[in-house]
């Protein structure tokens, strides 16, 4: 069937049927099950942790057959539950298979509209089901209980359509959902068949604008939308792990989660929107894991690891500017191209987003690979309350997905040991800072250095390197002329292919860090510090919300002290939009 997300369309692998959504949140159950229907009956094993994964549990490919038999189930089948298990049922002897069985015919079934059947028939609650009268948990645990299977319904909250990343707990709580337990194999089991039969594509809160993606600048107002709604077939949701599970919906009471370590709402709201691919296992967040970010000197990082350091994929980024929440407004100047530093050591990545204006932002990681699209792994708010001092400036090069610092794609090109483990490597100018690397390919080497303000061909005497064949070492040496953030880049041409690849790239920078910033003694304004106060105060009494909003950008740029200034620059700012009645975006 395929793995996908239910409210992520990058990840729906298999859809039959679309259709505009109705406004509802398509990804929650309705409230109209029969009421003589117990959620969870007397009489039942009681709720613990599973013991066994599902890898372990379940191999998909060894059901193949019960699935098709599923498939080419004759409609009249569905008109009894007697004659639906007599078909589905031939051959089979363990609750796993049976359950399996349901789950697959309700599956296949959804895929077209049913035309009903006799009165509490499988085919009459499933065109009730396909009407929302009913809901998918109730027919698959009535399909299951039928058969003498152990099943409950499970009532709880889950991040669906309707969720954005950082939401609070008043907000989470009225997604109220509900999935089914199933008792196979000796323990417990979820199973979510709203969530496996359905999605929601191109949701859209409108909340954000898409201002940069790997490296490049973008300015794509979102614009609100219920989405679509999506027929699918989604395996991931069938037996899924419970502490994975927990992570998008939790029970509402701690015993039906099913895990050791039971999650409250504080916990579940905290967390980062996890989607289903990032429960692949390929790659985990080794920091901020957290819904929601604060920056630190303007600055928000977050820290990720390839449980396999063979994994072939890589991560890339998205980030988004919240028009609605944020104080400052993005001027028409302004591309937020090259403001996250994606740092690479190997296996690990570390994203440090430069926060050019105060607000509220999103950053969504993806990961990909050379045969694949792009394939969402999660989501953080990030609130920055002060940009870095002296003001955000780009980064000097757009390196793509490779990064900053050694990775695999390094090793590809033909060097390995490098001297040098991090992307960002302090210096002092005119001093010379020095790497080294392995040479395991007879290739050709060219170093570029690179700054925003100075051609590279100016700056190609600042950067040399040397190849000793002898001992199949590269030195490269830099000695930036300048205060300021440079580029190294590293390039090797195969002589075999003639083709060059960038195989590793260093920020070199002799400013101070942004704590080191904070900690110097402030120095009296310049004429130019002076003139931009001054500009600030003056705009900040009248009624021009453009040259408002450009003063108190170029203010933040330079890092100056509030001094109360800039408080009633913003509170005049945010009376201007709301005067005019629409919210101004530049």
């Amino acid at each position: 069937m395929g793995c996908g997300s239910s409210s992520d369309a990058n990840d729906v692998t298999k859809s039959t049927d679309s259709g505009k959504n109705n406004g509802k949140d398509n990804l929650v159950e309705p409230q109209t099950d029969p009421a003589d229907f117990p959620y969870i009956p007397d009489g039942y094993p009681p709720p613990n942790p599973s013991r066994t994964k599902k890898a372990k549990l379940f191999d998909e490919s060894k059901y193949t057959h019960i699935e098709e038999r599923a498939v080419n189930a004759p409609d009249t089948a569905g008109n009894s539950f007697t004659e639906l298990f007599e078909y589905l049922f031939n051959g089979l002897n363990i609750e796993l298979e049976k359950v399996r069985a349901i789950f697959c015919w309700i599956g296949h079934k959804n895929q077209t509209p049913c035309k009903g059947g006799p009165d509490d028939s499988p085919n009459a609650i499933l065109q009730q089901v396909q009407n929302k009268n009913m809901s998918f948990a109730y027919i698959f645990a009535r399909l299951c209980r039928e058969a003498d299977i152990p099943c409950v319904i499970i009532r709880g909250v889950a991040k669906s359509a309707g969720y954005e990343v950082g939401d609070d707990e008043s907000k989470v709580r009225e997604l109220n959902n509900r999935w089914a337990g199933v008792s196979v194999a000796g323990e417990w089991r979820i199973v979510f068949p709203l969530w496996a039969f359905s999605a929601i594509a191109g949701h859209s809160t409108g909340k954000y604008t898409l201002v940069e993606s790997k490296g490049k600048a973008a300015r794509e107002k979102e614009k609100r939308s219920t989405g679509e709604n999506i027929v699918q077939l989604n395996e991931y949701y069938f037996l899924t792990d419970p502490e994975d599970f927990v992570n998008v919906a939790m029970a509402t009471d701690p015993r039906w989660q099913f895990i050791g370590k039971q999650f409250n709402l504080e916990q579940f709201c905290n967390i980062p929107f996890l989607r289903q691919s990032y429960f692949n296992r390929n790659v985990e967040i080794t920091s901020g894991f957290k819904s929601c970010l604060h920056s630190e000197y303007g600055v928000v990082k977050v820290g990720f690891k390839a449980r396999n350091e063979k994994w072939e994929g890589f991560l890339t980024y998205k980030l988004y500017f919240n028009d609605e929440e944020s104080e400052s407004v993005l001027p028409t100047d302004l591309q937020l191209d090259r403001y996250v530093v994606m740092e690479r050591n190997f296996e690990k990545w570390t994203f440090n987003v430069r926060c050019p204006v105060t607000g509220v932002y999103k950053l969504s990681i993806n990961s990909k690979s050379s045969t694949s699209n792009d394939i969402s792994l999660c989501d953080f708010k990030m609130f920055c309350d002060e940009v870095t001092e002296g003001g955000t400036k780009a980064l000097p090069l757009d390196v793509g997905t490779i990064g900053w610092g050694p990775s695999n794609e390094m090793v590809k090109a033909g060097l390995t040991t490098p001297s040098q483990s991090k992307g960002i490597v302090k210096a002092t100018a005119k001093k010379k800072v020095n790497f080294s690397f392995t040479c395991t390919k007879t290739v050709s080497i060219r170093t570029v250095l690179v700054h925003n303000e100075t051609s590279s061909e100016e700056l190609q005497s600042y950067v040399s390197h040397k190849h000793d064949k002898s001992s199949n070492k590269l030195n490269v040496s830099v000695c930036v002329p300048d205060e300021g953030e440079y580029a190294l880049q590293i390039l090797t041409k195969d002589k075999n292919t003639n083709k060059e690849l960038n195989a590793c790239n260093y920020i070199i920078s002799t400013e101070p860090t942004p704590q080191q910033k904070k900690k110097k003694k402030k120095k009296r304004e310049n004429v130019t510090e002076r003139k931009a106060r001054d500009d600030l105060k003056k705009a900040s009494t009248g009624n021009d919300l453009e040259m408002l909003s450009i003063f108190i950008v170029k203010f933040q740029r330079m890092g100056l002290d509030d001094k109360g200034d800039l408080e009633i620059a913003l509170k005049r700012q945010n009376f201007l939009v709301l005067e005019k009645g629409t919210y101004f975006l530049f």
